[in-house]
């Protein structure tokens, strides 16, 4: 015994005095645009409350069934303590002692334990050399801080059962109210429960719990805390339960496919933290609240269009996104589908994010960016091209027979006015002969289409003529994008839905750069905006998006892939960009757009103008409505000239730097490193955008990607 007293009293002194500062987990919230809850994502169900909000009934109820003498200890109740210790040595049914300080002490370090070995530690009932790191810790902590202060945390931290942490929750979970709405028989039931949550769950074991909540009763009666009077409402009170079923994640969201996709860059964005397990233990007890863009009246305008033109048990789907120029806000994002595990036979279901995959040939609406690079390269709009009915670029690759026009009014001389709203086929695979496959490419990456595939065996070539007619796939998303791009005069944002996040002290957090610049001219921007204004509103009496008007000025193009696997229409205004696909998600070729049903009618084949169409007029007429008329900027009357950028690769930053400042360009650093590569050193250029050998236009912007180990300190000659 001697050996063993001596033991603890070495053990107590070798104690720690501080309890470890691990934040309570508290569940995320993300909101929409307009501050309504998305969704809440929590690995602990738990929001915080401050003690004033906490009635009296509801801390003595607790004060008075688990720590009657707190207000008297230092934080151990010595006379408590005794008694249990007595009572345990002569084998009676063992009892804890605890103080409400000491409890407190133990539900954070289970809180801090980060492996099974300590948190068995931390909860045995055995351990006496735990009741003394617990009491030190207690001792230590009622010297900093005040009874108020324990009283508060371990109402927020205790455990109250059937998933609710804290006594907030706990409120919200059997009785779906504020905790300071509780009556006295409802703060005597919550106080129940910390003893033992499963045994005295109302929910599953009713009458243990009145029976408990009873006992509680009788000591706040005992105690003073209530008077007979109080206590014989209260008792003889039934237990009347309004459960709230909590939601958590996007399954039960009202905007789950948007929410996924929020989830999904809290989940695997490095800016979130390092590591996978860094990422969830932040998005499911950091307690952030997340800002999104989202516009819950534009989501609706775009769901209800989409359900509108196919019902959501259709094989055909429909995806569309409006995004917000200038900025990259994604302000809708619908799909005709519920979110969820698909059933055999049946179309109504998906978890697939349709809206974000690049996984569908855009077609003609991919015509514009063509047009685009011709221009930066000093092509005039106003310039006659004949278009055959078919045609075989020489030197490039085409299909047998070569590429072909969809009827006889995209064919003859046309200028790009006619070209754009005719949709003329030849037409612009003979433009981009004249401008260069590869200028194409570049273009369309820098306006946002991310998803080309520029290295690797698919890698597009010089030959590759069918890139001007959307044989590459890419996402709705990337096509709003590179459209609000023309509608903000050039400047690219990346699309994301993150607008801000703040942590649980209120403090800002670190969300992913929508990086905002100028990537085109603003006089190519305004000139392709012009021209495409032709499709919708012209005078040419065969163009394409007649049908689409919104009654304010708009620019948008009509896309068809070959053989009718997916229709699209994308098109702007200055104020909201909106591309719509439509096809088969099984495969378009597969499963052509043939012989569904679309608004409720037959559809033998299906064209951009229609289906794709009317889904994108509804949107824009929907999300426009209130708003005044803008119009689109004049067009300079000259077409920024431009240069092949040089291919800095492999140079340090200095020297990249000056390369391209005298070749006419603007340079940034990108955000990251690259990834790590053994062949190049750190502190050199690793990757750049657009690659070397594009045609830019002068004054565009090369982004600079600095290799694996580069200072991220370092900054460009004009920030020194």
């Amino acid at each position: 015994m001697a050996l063993s007293a001596q033991a603890a009293v070495d053990y107590y002194e070798s104690l720690p005095s501080t309890l470890p500062e691990q934040p309570l987990p508290t569940r995320s919230v993300m909101l929409a645009a307009d501050g309504t809850r998305i969704a809440q994502f929590y690995s602990e169900n738990r929001v915080p409350v401050r003690l004033e909000e906490v009635p009296r009934a509801m801390r003595e109820a607790v004060i008075a069934i688990e720590d009657a003498r707190f207000y008297e200890h230092q934080g151990v109740d010595v006379r408590g303590t005794g008694r249990a210790l007595v009572n345990n040595l002569l084998g009676g049914s063992t009892q804890g002692g605890s103080t409400l300080t000491q409890q407190y002490v133990k539900n954070v370090l289970l809180n801090a334990a980060d492996d099974d070995a300590t948190r068995a530690e931390v909860t045995s009932q055995t351990s006496y050399l735990r009741k003394l790191r617990e009491a030190k810790l207690a001792l230590e902590l009622e010297k900093s801080s005040t009874k108020d202060d324990i009283l508060e945390g371990y109402l927020n931290i205790a455990y109250f059962g059937d998933g609710a942490y804290g006594v907030g929750t706990a409120a919200q979970r059997y009785f779906s109210k504020d905790i300071a709405e509780v009556s006295v028989a409802e703060a005597a039931l919550l106080a129940g429960l910390v003893k033992n949550p499963t045994g005295y769950d109302p929910t599953d074991h009713p009458a243990a719990a009145r029976a408990r909540r009873d006992v509680v009763l009788g000591r706040m009666l005992a105690l003073g805390s209530i008077d007979r009077r109080q206590y014989r409402r209260a008792v003889d009170a039934p237990v009347r339960l309004d459960v709230s079923e909590p939601t958590n994640g996007c399954t039960d969201s009202r905007y789950p496919f948007f929410c996924q996709w929020v989830k999904q860059q809290l989940e695997s964005d490095p800016v979130f933290g390092r590591t996978q397990a860094q990422r969830n233990e932040r998005l499911y007890r950091g307690g952030m609240t997340i800002e999104t863009s989202l516009d819950p009246r534009a989501q609706d305008i775009a769901q209800a269009a989409v359900d509108g033109a196919l019902g959501r048990d259709n094989r055909v789907a429909a995806a569309a996104v409006t995004i917000e120029p200038g900025t990259g806000r994604v302000q809708a994002m619908a799909l005709n589908r519920t979110f969820g595990v698909p059933r055999p036979g049946r179309f109504d279901k998906t978890e697939v994010l349709l809206p974000v995959m690049p996984s569908f040939q855009p077609g003609s609406n991919f015509k514009p960016f063509t047009l685009a690079a011709a221009l930066e390269r000093g092509f005039d709009p106003a310039t006659k091209i004949y278009a055959p009915p078919t045609y075989s670029p020489p030197g490039l690759s085409a299909p047998e027979g070569g590429f072909a026009n969809f009827g006889s009014a995209a064919t003859g001389n046309l200028d790009a006015r006619q070209a754009v709203a005719r949709s003329s086929n030849t037409w612009f695979v003979r433009l981009e002969e004249q401008t260069g496959v590869l200028n194409v490419a570049s273009m369309a990456e820098r306006l946002g289409i991310t998803s080309l595939p520029r290295t690797g065996e698919r890698a597009i070539t010089a030959a590759d003529a069918a890139l001007t007619l959307g044989v590459y796939e890419v996402s709705p998303m990337e096509m709003a994008g590179a459209y609000a791009t023309f509608a903000a005069s050039g400047v690219h944002c990346t699309p994301l839905p993150i607008d801000a996040i703040t942590g649980p002290d209120g403090g800002g957090v670190q969300v992913p750069d929508r990086d905002c610049h100028q990537v085109i001219p603003a006089s190519v921007a305004d000139t392709v905006a012009s021209i495409m204004t032709e499709t919708i509103d012209g005078t040419d009496p065969s163009r394409t998006g007649a049908e689409q008007s919104i009654g304010r000025p708009v620019a948008g193009k009509t896309g068809t892939t070959q053989d009718n696997a997916a229709v699209w229409f994308s098109g702007y205004t200055p104020q909201f960009a909106t591309s719509v696909w439509v096809g088969d998600p099984r495969g378009g070729f597969a499963y052509p757009l043939q012989n569904f049903y679309a608004y409720g009618s037959f559809v033998p084949r299906a064209y951009g103008g229609l289906v794709a169409g009317p889904i994108w007029e509804e949107i824009m007429r929907g999300v426009h409505e209130g708003l005044p008329v803008q119009q689109f900027p004049t067009p300079s009357q000259t077409v920024t000239m431009g240069n092949v950028a040089p291919d800095v690769r492999g140079m340090s930053l200095d020297a990249a730097f000056r390369s391209l400042s005298e070749a006419g360009y603007q340079v940034r650093l990108a955000p990251a490193n690259a990834e790590r590569d053994e062949v190049l050193p750190a502190d050199v250029v690793a990757v750049q955008v657009p690659a070397g050998g594009s045609y830019l236009g002068l004054d565009s912007t090369v982004t600079l990607t600095l290799s694996a180990g580069s200072d991220r300190e370092v900054r460009l000659p004009q920030e020194r």
